[in-house]
């Protein structure tokens, strides 16, 4: 059987959150009119999910893939994809977080465009309006700045999309998908919708990422275009002519002979990582569809 949908949910430990999104999607499957069924990501989880789920009337299955090790939220739903595309067959699979920031009544949205287009487009949800404290948002939009100079990408959707059935065959096979989902899915060259949806709010508790997983989460997405390093070269040279042009109309030949070691070092990091980028591009590399299963320690039915 082919169903309409399948959900892509990485959880770790926030069972509570992940029972009452789980009760809203039942709702949205009923209104909807869609067979749909659950794959929850337990990423490494050291807290046991209930020995009993709620009785979901709508819901084809619930099942769970547990990790080897926990990976981090990209990571395993780049597993997750993979064991979709491998094991199950539906129209769409939609990608969502666990804690109830992407809100259930919006996958009508993500789902129905999706449908509109003839399954032809990756929709994402894009962020109108933020519910985090202003020092989050201020750091938002800062690594934005630096995320849209490095890249030339500009940052607007995060994981909750619903990718069709060929969208979902492409993006497997694809490097970046192992470090940041929707950063791959913009390499991959998949067709893309964006369709406005506000962030909700938590269902409960806190953010389990600290400033430090969110700075690494940033950079993950910033390390895989090899452009950033190209920019950075080219960023670093201009930088190092005007310094240079600046010290000699200065007059001080001693400046530039300081500041002569201390530029060039700067152009040789810059390359350095420009070479390694493109290494990386002809070496085998990690292939989600291919070496996912490493990863898989257990599968099985919760409800």
């Amino acid at each position: 059987m082919v169903l309409d949908l399948i959900a892509c949910i990485p959880v770790y430990n926030d069972w509570e959150s992940v029972t009452v999104l789980l009760q809203r999607l039942d709702l949205e499957a009923e209104q909807l009119g869609l067979d749909m069924s659950i794959l929850i990501l337990d990423d490494g989880s050291t807290e046991p999910p209930p020995a009993h789920f709620p009785q979901f009337h709508n819901l084809r299955a619930v099942e769970s893939l547990r990790l080897r090790r926990n990976l981090g939220h990209q990571r395993a739903i780049a597993v997750g994809l993979s064991f979709i595309h491998a094991n199950r067959k539906a129209r769409a699979v939609l990608v969502m977080d666990a804690d109830g920031e992407d809100k259930p009544e919006d996958v009508k949205v993500l789902y129905g465009r999706c449908e509109e287009l003839g399954f032809t487009h990756a929709v994402f949800a894009k962020r109108t309006r933020r519910t985090e404290g202003l020092v989050f948002r201020l750091g938002y939009i800062s690594y934005k700045a630096i995320h849209l100079a490095l890249t030339g990408v500009n940052v607007d959707v995060g994981n909750f999309s619903v990718l069709p059935w060929s969208c979902l065959e492409q993006i497997v096979v694809v490097s970046e998908l192992w470090n940041h989902y929707a950063a791959g899915a913009a390499l991959s060259k998949l067709a893309i919708e964006k369709v406005n949806c506000a962030r909700g709010k938590r269902i409960m508790g806190q953010s389990k990422m600290n400033i430090s997983s969110l700075i690494l989460h940033g950079l993950r997405a910033i390390s895989i275009y090899e452009q950033v390093g190209l920019r950075l070269l080219t960023g670093s040279f201009f930088l190092s002519l005007f310094a240079f042009i600046g010290l000699l109309i200065h007059g001080d030949f001693s400046l530039v002979l300081l500041a002569i070691p201390v530029l060039n070092n700067l152009l040789v990091v810059c390359l350095l990582f420009l070479f390694h980028a493109l290494r990386l591009r002809s070496t085998a590399e990690f292939i989600p569809a291919r070496d996912y299963e490493f990863f898989v320690a257990k599968q099985s039915k919760l409800a």
